[in-house]
């Protein structure tokens, strides 16, 4: 058998000398796939913004602004819809003494009420609360009347929906008995 012969010094000085190249080697490995991920991280960023931005022509952009633009009355519109949780109830009260003045009936109390039994069934609409009213008319009124001014309260904005009315004509007048209204309004 042939030993090789070297000597502790030896192999110590060539541990040491590998060891040295290892540690270079990482180091330098590390801080080149570092500097390649930068790189790679930041043309990709690039090719993202450019193709989100760099893809619509001027003719584009001018048609997307115009589209958002007309869509505004939309979303103002829709905003007019309900009442501001804010001050909804002296706004129900002025709209429907307006809307009892143009039809020519007299209104002698509006009141905040409770949900009435036969609505305990509705399905809620998400982000919106619905408030009751109670609408009491001075009695008789003309039917026609009374027609009217339940149009105007369910077809004008903010929305309103008349939910319980109780009626009781007469057979020799025009004009009917009308016990309090409810008036359902939502908030948002």
């Amino acid at each position: 058998m042939n030993k090789t012969h070297f000597s502790a010094s030896t192999l110590r000085i060539l541990l040491i000398s590998l060891m040295v190249i290892l540690i270079v080697v990482l180091v330098g490995g590390f801080y080149f796939a570092q500097n390649w991920l930068l790189t790679d991280a930041n043309n990709i960023k690039v090719k993202s913004y450019s193709s989100v931005s760099g893809a619509l022509s001027s003719n584009e952009l001018i048609r997307l602004q115009n589209d958002v633009n007309a869509h505004k009355t939309v979303s103002t519109e829709a905003t007019q819809l309900f009442y501001s949780k804010q001050n909804y109830e002296g706004a129900v009260k002025q709209d429907l003494n307006n809307y009892a003045s143009k039809t020519g009936i007299t209104i002698s109390d509006i009141s905040a009420t409770q949900a009435p039994t036969i609505d305990a069934g509705s399905t809620p609409v998400v982000g919106l609360t619905p408030e009751f009213f109670s609408v009491t008319i001075n009695n008789p009124v003309a039917f026609n009347g009374l027609l009217e001014f339940i149009r105007a309260t369910e077809t004008n904005t903010p929305f309103m929906k008349l939910t319980g009315i109780d009626i009781t004509g007469s057979t020799t007048s025009q004009s009917v008995t009308v016990k309090p209204m409810i008036i359902e309004v939502y908030t948002k």
